[in-house]
């Protein structure tokens, strides 16, 4: 798996993660509501390139 692919990668789940911002759009996920504490602690050691997916974001509202 090169860098490119893992971006589309949940780094929770493993899942696709649909992300728009590295097809260069503006992401679903800029409309999610989200604890903040709880995002940091979900991908604390996570890489930056690689955002959650819808399924695992919102199991953080």
């Amino acid at each position: 798996m090169n860098i490119t692919s893992i971006q589309f990668i949940c780094p929770n789940c493993g899942k696709a993660n649909d992300c728009q911002i590295a097809g260069d759009r503006t992401c679903w996920c800029f409309e999610a509501i989200v604890d903040r504490a709880k995002l940091d602690e979900a991908i604390e050691g996570k890489p930056n390139s690689q955002c959650l997916c819808s399924n695992c974001l919102s199991k953080l509202q």
